[in-house]
Parts: structure tokens; C-alpha cells; sequence
């Protein structure tokens, strides 16, 4: 994200947040929408997995400008629930792929890394700064 000189976001990056973050939240509700009126007969437990995902990922991009702690704590939620809902979509039994070998490799590949950005990232808070 880009910055103003005093150490805030600059005003281009909030409309961005803030857009993106509208843009996630009108996903989540048509999707919510689409569950409601009873659209998937099938496969409820993604949709609902995606209804989630959207409202914690536009909470996440709404918040960013105003409370940064807080948009990115939902931020790395969002993320982390996404990286879940990915490997109980590839690996559900019920797969329509003849070759899932590189949707399961890309799921499992996308849940070390969050996992190893968000470890390395709590230890460099705990580390006592060295200087």
C-alpha cells in the first residue's frame, strides 16, 4: 500500500480500500442471495464457505483505512479461511476433475505458504529488536 508522507494511507489507497472492499461485500451478498433462494441444491457447504470468505475479506478491506491492526488481523482470517475452504473443496470426494493432482498440489502449496507468512510474521513480532 501506497503511504502519504505522515505515515497514513494516502487518499488513493483508502478509495481503493474501500472500493475493493464494496466490490467483495456485493459478491458476498449476491452469493448469499443465490443461497437463500435456494439456487444450489447441491454443494451448500461452499456456498456458505464463500458467503463467509466475502464478508470477512470486505470487512477486512473496509477496515484497513480506519483501524490498520484490526483490517489486518481479518485480513489474515480471510486469507486463512479461504486457503481452508480451498483444500476441503480439492480434496471433497465429490471432485469433477479426471486429473485433481495439480488443483490439490495448488491448494496445498497456497496453505504452507499462508502458514509460513503468518509464522514468520508473529516470530519477527516476538524477536526483541537487535540493534
Amino acid at each position: 500500500m501506497s503511504r502519504a508522507p505522515g505515515g497514513s494511507l494516502s487518499p488513493f489507497a483508502i478509495v481503493m480500500c474501500i472500493g475493493a472492499g464494496l466490490l467483495c461485500a456485493l459478491f458476498a451478498v449476491s452469493a448469499l442471495g443465490a443461497l437463500v433462494l435456494g439456487t444450489f441444491e447441491e454443494g451448500r457447504g461452499p456456498a456458505i464457505a464463500t458467503v463467509v470468505v466475502g464478508v470477512t475479506a470486505s470487512a477486512a478491506l473496509l477496515l484497513l483505512p480506519f483501524h490498520r491492526r484490526l483490517g489486518r488481523t481479518l485480513g489474515c482470517i480471510a486469507l486463512v479461511l479461504f486457503a481452508a475452504g480451498m483444500l476441503l473443496a480439492v480434496f471433497s470426494p465429490g471432485l469433477s476433475s479426471d486429473a485433481p493432482g495439480p488443483y490439490q498440489a495448488a491448494a496445498i502449496a497456497l496453505a504452507v505458504l499462508l502458514l509460513a507468512r503468518l509464522g514468520l510474521s508473529l516470530r519477527r513480532k516476538r524477536r526483541p529488536e537487535e540493534r
